[in-house]
């Protein structure tokens, strides 16, 4: 009917990137129900609010730009189509999320199971079991397709999920290896379609296993090291506890998820300057610049008392290339 059918322009329906192949796209969306909306008078399709969503989209190339927007028309044309499964799923079994679709919650389940820990019993817990049951998935499929964990390109993804899951596993209070049993549920819900999935899944286990223990032992190296700083410094005042909150930062061996945590009480102005401060003049990897940022943020906030910008950048060098120091002891 001519009622559910909205007419926009380029800006809007027009699928284009840079140069090459583009044309109008017709978007199929999906209406959840006034109850997903925003309530305002005028909420429609393309409002920013969980009513309408675009479950499917069908881009009918028929032209050529150049890259400066200059367009020639296709010899040969096509209709790119493309569909969400997972959101269709979602529409399907009218849930809410892609978490609460049958296979992906089977995983939550066993998540579950192992950690004592339900989803819907607090926000923090529903995120910890989210991000546990996306990135074993994740990893299951990646270990499957021949990717391993290593320091560097897709290896170095891999070893992120994991080690990232094994975090929030921890502040479940799981403090051993645990995700490697949810490969067999992992596998269970989707050998019908990946029978790979199957073949190795002894494979797969391992490896993650392997990852776990060896995430653990640098747990333990890491804390050692904490604990030690702790005993030394305990009583010398804020620089030492800017210091100690580092290494424990490094203990996490996740310092780009861990600084969230910390940075939630600055302003989000702040940390960008500390970022791009340390980009600009250190020589160091993407998790020092964090753990530097952490540190100058820290620092800000202890005892409530201000620090000069150039007096924290100089502690927050300091801290950087004494973690990286400990970082290399620990073969991260």
């Amino acid at each position: 009917p001519k009622e559910r059918i909205f007419r926009f322009g380029k800006e809007d329906n027009f699928w284009e990137h840079g140069s090459g192949p583009c044309g109008p796209c017709s978007e199929i969306y999906y209406d959840r129900g006034p109850e997903y909306g925003c309530g305002k008078p005028d909420c429609t399709v393309g409002c920013d609010c969980d009513r309408y969503i675009e479950i499917w989209n069908n881009v009918f190339s028929q032209f050529d730009n150049d890259g400066h927007n200059n367009y020639t028309e296709l010899k040969q044309k096509n209709i790119d189509t493309g569909m969400g499964l997972e959101r269709l799923a979602c529409v399907c079994q009218n849930v809410e999320s892609l978490f609460d679709v049958d296979t992906v919650m089977n995983i939550t389940h066993k998540v579950s199971e192992l950690t004592g820990a339900h989803y819907g019993e607090s926000y923090k817990r529903d995120v910890s079991l989210r991000v546990i049951t996306d990135h074993i998935r994740s990893a299951t499929f990646m270990i499957c397709d021949g990717i391993l964990p290593s320091n560097e390109g897709r290896g170095y993804v891999l070893r992120r999920l994991l080690r990232r899951a094994a975090r929030h596993g921890k502040l479940l209070g799981v403090n051993e290896p645990f995700l490697y049993k949810v490969v067999d549920t992992v596998v269970h819900e989707n050998e019908g379609q990946y029978p790979d999935l199957k073949e190795k899944q002894s494979y797969i286990t391992k490896v993650i296993r392997t990852e776990e223990e060896n995430f653990g032992r640098t747990i333990d190296g890491g804390m050692k090291i904490f604990t030690e700083l702790l005993s030394a410094h305990k009583e010398k005042g804020a620089k030492a506890a800017i210091r100690l909150l580092q290494n424990a930062n490094q203990v996490s061996s996740v310092c780009n998820d861990v600084v969230g945590d910390i940075c939630g009480i600055v302003s989000g102005s702040t940390a960008a300057v500390i970022v791009t401060h340390l980009q600009r003049d250190l020589s160091t990897t993407s998790v020092l610049i964090s753990i530097g940022a952490t540190a100058l943020i820290s620092g800000i906030t202890i005892g409530g008392k201000a620090l000069g910008k150039t007096v924290a950048i100089n502690q927050c060098t300091s801290v950087v290339y004494r973690v990286a120091r400990i970082m290399h002891a620990l073969h991260l």
